[in-house]
């Protein structure tokens, strides 16, 4: 099913960092005790969450000191058993291919095949995961990294996408695996693009 808050395009430049959110998350490793009556970020759309709290994938807000990069808020998103969750932003006002995007990530596990990697992508029909479109495939990293996205590179047109995280779990999981985000912001991208990854 999904969680979907209806909400007008919004302007930007955009950020969540999750900290205005005080009831219907928890500070315990797993779900809150309110699910899935929890809260979620508004105006943003969870795609394939469960409606139960012993099913997979879920989404939540956690607090819990073991995976928090500052003692804050920050999104998990959890699947087992080849699951996807989908995690739509706001629709923005702004042709996608304007925009730049920046978060912060880790995911449970560093090993490959043990836990599934983010990807940025976007989507034009939110009802519809088939117009899913990955961008980027982010690397496995158990400590808070950073992740930076430039639609600009993309060769995408106009201002019908919403940008969307996707979270799959490998196949042969036989627990539900997480990855975590915090800090996340949405703005113009800058003229220049800041060289990544110099040795």
């Amino acid at each position: 099913s999904s969680f979907v808050t209806t909400c007008s395009t919004i302007s930007v430049p955009y950020s969540e960092n999750f900290n205005g959110y005080t009831d219907g998350i928890t500070s315990a490793s797993g779900a809150p005790s309110a699910y899935p009556y929890h809260s979620l970020p508004s105006c943003w759309t969870f795609i394939n969450i469960s409606n139960n709290s012993g099913l997979q994938p879920q989404a939540y807000l956690s607090s819990y000191y073991y995976n928090t990069a500052d003692n804050s808020n920050y999104l998990v998103l959890s699947a087992d058993y080849g699951k996807t969750i989908y995690a739509a932003l706001p629709k923005f006002n702004e042709p996608i291919s304007s925009l730049y995007l920046s978060m912060k990530y880790r995911t449970y596990s560093g090993s490959e095949g043990y836990n599934g990697k983010p990807e940025i992508g976007v989507m034009s029909d939110l009802s519809d995961t088939s117009t899913f479109v990955s961008l980027e495939t982010l690397p496995l990293t158990t400590t808070y990294t950073l992740a930076e996205h430039y639609f600009s590179m993309d060769s995408l047109t106009g201002n019908n996408y919403n940008i969307v995280i996707r979270f799959k779990a490998p196949a042969s999981a036989n627990a539900s695996y997480t990855a975590m985000f915090e800090d996340i912001a949405v703005d113009f991208a800058p003229t220049c693009i800041r060289p990544m990854n110099l040795g």
